[in-house]
């Protein structure tokens, strides 16, 4: 029997194929949200077996189904036969994959797993709620394989620029992120609007203001240094970053005034994206813009906290995240694109 290698061409991607995958990763997080939503407003009792998880569950499938009869049909073509001779499963479905989303089908089935061990979690500890509800240790792991199994499109993406496809499987992977730390994100959480009429709460709440900018900071401009490191990224690309966590956060929490935060999150985005576009992707205007975008962001998101519900935070507090978040941006540029020197 003649066996054939997989050659380079045979294993990467289509566009057609990314966007399809991209379509079911958006419905594994669609689905997480939409959970979190009913969660937030009394839609589900004290039982596994909801609608809701039943949605999401349903695009983890869906998902796995596109990525199984990718790799069936490769290995029908001919193109790895020896991934179908091989018994070892996790090595036949790399050869047989485009690059990029073996990891993708590692995800989906851990995503399985870790969906068994949660209802067995909830059989003996009983449904968490809250905060204890996104730190729960099934949940994280059902994390850590959503992480895997979204990003697929994002890895794939070989081409000489970073394409839209690549750009908002990145923007899932943020928004999974969020979703794990919404009692936190300013979106969600617009601490610097809250009144609080005890001293200790007023504390805690800035804190939690604070600490919110800071990681949704980090978040966002990590990935974008990321797709910056070696190839320049289209139009929009922040917009995009910021924006669909931004408006999913928002609408599964609702908070008063959700309009105002989700039109605060697009115009940041896009002031970053001009930004971007005027300072350049590499050298000193790449330092720059690390800086700038984040300053641009929460000046936008500080000004909407200010016409939404009025700023509760003294002008000292708030300029000075906007500055912090600036700093820290700049900062993670040195992560990302170390200087030439050190190169």
């Amino acid at each position: 029997m003649t066996v054939t290698a997989v050659t380079p061409q045979a294993r990467v991607s289509s566009k057609a194929f990314d966007w399809l995958v991209l379509a079911g990763s958006s419905w594994i997080i669609a689905g997480g949200y939409l959970d979190a939503w009913a969660h937030q407003h009394g839609k589900v009792d004290d039982t596994f077996f909801t609608p809701w998880h039943g949605l999401l569950y349903a695009g983890l499938v869906v998902t796995g189904l596109i990525l199984t009869i990718r790799g069936l049909l490769s290995i029908r073509a001919g193109l790895s036969m020896r991934a179908g001779l091989s018994l070892r499963a996790g090595r036949a479905w790399r050869e047989a994959l485009p690059y990029g989303y073996g990891l993708s089908f590692v995800g989906c089935v851990l995503f399985l797993v870790f969906g068994a061990l949660d209802l067995g979690w909830h059989t003996l500890f009983g449904i968490e709620a809250n905060v204890a509800a996104l730190l729960s240790p099934t949940h994280l792991g059902l994390m850590a394989s959503g992480f895997l199994a979204v990003s697929g499109p994002w890895r794939a993406d070989r081409g000489p620029t970073t394409s839209y496809v690549a750009v908002l499987s990145a923007s899932l992977v943020v928004a999974e992120f969020w979703f794990f730390a919404q009692y936190d994100i300013p979106y969600s959480s617009p601490w610097p609007g809250i009144r609080a009429d005890q001293p200790a709460f007023l504390d805690l709440g800035t804190q939690l203001g604070i600490d919110g900018v800071i990681v949704a900071t980090v978040t966002v401009m990590g990935v974008l240094l990321f797709l910056l490191r070696d190839r320049p990224v289209p139009p929009g690309t922040v917009t995009l970053l910021v924006g669909i966590p931004a408006t999913l956060n928002v609408l599964a929490v609702d908070p008063p005034s959700a309009g105002t935060l989700i039109g605060a999150a697009v115009l940041g985005g896009i002031l970053g994206d001009v930004a971007l576009r005027l300072t350049g992707a590499g050298g000193l205007g790449l330092r720059v813009a690390s800086a700038l975008i984040p300053l641009l962001l929460w000046s936008v998101y500080m000004a909407a906290v200010q016409i939404a519900y009025g700023m509760q935070w003294e002008i000292h507090l708030w300029t000075g995240t906007i500055v912090v978040s600036a700093a820290v941006g700049y900062l993670l540029s040195f992560l990302a694109v170390p200087p030439a020197s050190r190169r």
